[in-house]
């Protein structure tokens, strides 16, 4: 799944870095991509019921959290930012799916 975001982010990204900054401007367009990050939500809620199916973890008290750190690593905006202005987002992919595994395999007693 970080993989594929990667490759999709990366195949528009000059275009998709526009389209989002316009969305911020132009109210339909914004609803538009918030729309598509619905989407995007929806997918990390489906990994994390097979995650939960599996694996018996994250807790239920752990899920939602889990489920926003994995929306947030897997956005166009935190694939450009790691990837800065000289490797490609698919370069920056195990990074992100390295940060993905630590929060799927964080457990409630080890928060500090």
């Amino acid at each position: 799944m970080v993989s594929a975001f990667a490759h999709f982010w990366q195949a528009g990204r000059t275009w998709v870095r526009r389209v989002r900054a316009l969305g911020v401007l132009d109210a339909e367009l914004g609803a538009a991509i918030e729309a598509r990050n619905a989407r995007r939500r929806q997918v990390m809620r489906t990994v994390m019921e097979r995650m939960i199916q599996r694996r018996g973890r994250p807790s239920a008290t752990e899920r939602a959290e889990v489920e926003e750190v994995l929306y947030a690593l897997t956005s166009f905006e935190m694939f450009d930012a790691l990837a800065g202005p000289k490797r490609s987002l698919e370069d920056i992919a195990p990074t992100v799916l390295r940060l993905a595994r630590a929060a799927l395999n964080q457990q409630d007693g080890s928060r500090r």
